[in-house]
């Protein structure tokens, strides 16, 4: 499978892939690929928060169609997730409504174009699936990446790491865009059926709690539409490109996945299996999937080296210190990931002393850690917004970028990437660098208890 995705790719030119490295470069590129944007802008997160970076993006937005009325802006987030206040957050109007408040009369406006954003459901409820798919794409340059759009994703007081990669290529530009366009733009007359019901255009509508009605459609639109056996990203001609990639070029080749054996799983297992050297996952939650872990000791065991970069419990942006009021039994899901890993690096020690496994938790000051992908011998690349976790396997709706580099040609950007992480790490050697159960706050110990006893600890595994 993973030779005929890597010949049905796109052929790019690597000096038109650049890296990020800061959240405040992220939103300074964000910025100007929508000042200078002059046909089209598409922008795929979870969200897109009321808040002084949300603000200054929207009004980055309108800025934009009012110069340029032709501009197309179309933008793309999880249903669920707009409707409802922060975790831990007091209630207030949710993000579709100021999406409505600010964008409605707007809209009405012929003398430039619109902003339309969509909410796109994966299933009845948040809890058993997002829309989690991610990057961006102004003209013909895709910014990748992981990360929403709020204050610390964008750097405002405090940030959250993630990653970041620009891509500049009309065939992978216009084919990412095609995909979500074409299949869930429903303002559109070409939108599929099953989208139109379910996928609620915020900018335009009031929304509203969805009653039993709705959650119908959305179960129906994963079923039906999410889930369909044509909703893939465009392949080129599986012309053996591979063996005929000529210095300066790698193969890009998108991938959309939601259930348990879909492409982007089976592909992140298959480049795991060919492994020869060396192995780098980026993770913000250490809640690998048995499978997965299956593999990667298999990998170790066999030569290849491992090196996992993730996020510190205080950097996880679950975590909540559990004296303060704002607690809640949600905030004690850092320390069950913590458990997880204080579990692996115990059962692996032997691995770890021998070199063959490295673990490094990331945590500066009081900022929080999203990173994610995966790296294989500097061949392969697989970026993005996967948790590698149960959840992301099998329930929400995920994209990918597989990336063939036989040259090797972004080693050197990729390596200057892993070493501006690694400056803020912490190198785990033995479980006992770890706090045990027994040293947690009292309040994190009694969350963990109650959920033992009512099996949540494992469902949590399956959902978080």
């Amino acid at each position: 499978m993973l030779n005929t995705l890597i010949n049905q790719g796109y052929i790019v030119e690597d000096n038109k892939i650049s890296f990020l490295q800061h959240p405040q470069q992220y939103l300074n590129s964000l910025l100007e690929l929508i000042k200078n944007a002059r046909q089209r802008i598409l922008i795929n997160c979870l969200y897109l928060e009321n808040d002084q970076s949300g603000q200054l993006v929207m009004q980055a937005l309108i800025n934009a169609v009012e110069k340029n009325p032709q501009l197309q802006v179309d933008v793309f987030l999880d249903l669920h997730r707009a409707q409802r206040s922060r975790l831990g957050e007091e209630q207030k109007l949710s993000n579709s409504h100021w999406y409505y408040q600010t964008l409605s009369n707007f809209n009405r406006k012929s003398e430039h174009g619109r902003i339309n954003i969509y909410g796109v459901p994966c299933n009845a409820r948040e809890l058993f699936g997002v829309y989690h798919i991610k990057g961006m794409v102004f003209d013909n340059t895709i910014l990748y990446t992981g990360a929403s759009i709020n204050n610390n994703y964008c750097a405002y007081q405090t940030y959250r790491q993630d990653r970041y990669q620009l891509i500049e290529d009309q065939a992978l530009a216009d084919t990412f865009y095609d995909f979500i366009y074409k299949n869930f733009a429903t303002a559109q007359e070409h939108a599929l059926a099953g989208a139109k019901a379910a996928i609620s255009l915020f900018s335009d509508n009031l929304s509203s709690r969805p009653g039993k009605s709705e959650r119908l459609d959305y179960k129906n639109f994963r079923q039906n539409v999410l889930c369909g056996r044509n909703l893939k990203y465009a392949k080129t001609s599986n012309d053996g490109k591979a063996n005929n990639l000529v210095p300066g070029h790698v193969i890009i080749t998108p991938l959309f996945g939601i259930g348990k054996r879909n492409p982007i799983n089976q592909t992140i297992f298959e480049v795991i299996t060919q492994a020869q050297e060396q192995i780098l996952i980026y993770t913000p939650y250490f809640n690998f999937t048995k499978q997965l872990t299956k593999r990667l000791i298999e990998a170790c065991k066999r030569g290849v080296k491992l090196r996992i970069i993730l996020s510190d419990k205080v950097a996880n942006d679950f975590y909540t210190d559990p004296e303060d009021q704002s607690y809640t039994s949600a905030n004690s899901l850092p320390y069950l990931y913590e458990l997880n890993l204080r579990k692996f690096l115990k059962n692996n020690q032997n691995l770890i002393s021998e070199g063959k496994i490295e673990v490094f938790a990331w945590r500066h000051d009081n900022n929080s850690y999203h990173a994610k992908g995966l790296a294989i011998d500097n061949k392969f690349y697989i970026w993005t917004g996967s948790n590698l976790n149960e959840r992301s396997f099998n329930i929400d709706a995920e994209n990918a970028l597989l990336v063939y580099d036989p040259y090797y040609l972004l080693k050197q950007r990729a390596e200057h990437e892993m070493q501006f992480m690694l400056q803020h790490c912490t190198k785990l050697t033995s479980y006992q660098q770890i706090e045990a159960q027994r040293d947690y706050p009292r309040r994190v110990k009694q969350t963990l208890r109650r959920a033992r006893w009512f099996f949540i600890d494992k469902l949590a595994k399956k959902l978080f």
